[in-house]
């Protein structure tokens, strides 16, 4: 096995490891809190600290998500007007 085959291995493993793994009372996965987390981070620094807007349908789950990346909880700042999208930041990487 190549260096390449093995690392495409342990990918599809992980992959599958955060797909069954639940780890929210709401039933969610690591692989579910990962989509979220990654629409609401820093794009560039995962662990720096980030700012978003989202419908207000998934505050509740970007807080699971963030709690669960960066060991903190993500700030509701304040709701947009017109939009009613809801302002939310973090502080980072907190562990």
């Amino acid at each position: 096995m190549t260096a390449e085959q093995m690392i495409e291995q342990e990918r599809r493993e992980h992959a599958e490891y955060e797909a069954k793994t639940v780890v929210t009372e709401q039933g969610e996965t690591i692989a579910t809190l990962r989509k979220v987390f990654d629409k609401v981070c820093d794009a560039k620094d995962w662990k720096a600290p980030w700012e978003a807007k989202v419908p207000h349908e998934i505050v509740g789950i970007v807080c699971r998500a963030v709690e669960f990346f960066h060991a903190d909880r993500a700030e509701i700042v304040g709701i947009e007007q017109i939009t009613g999208r809801v302002l939310m930041t973090g502080r980072g990487y907190m562990a």
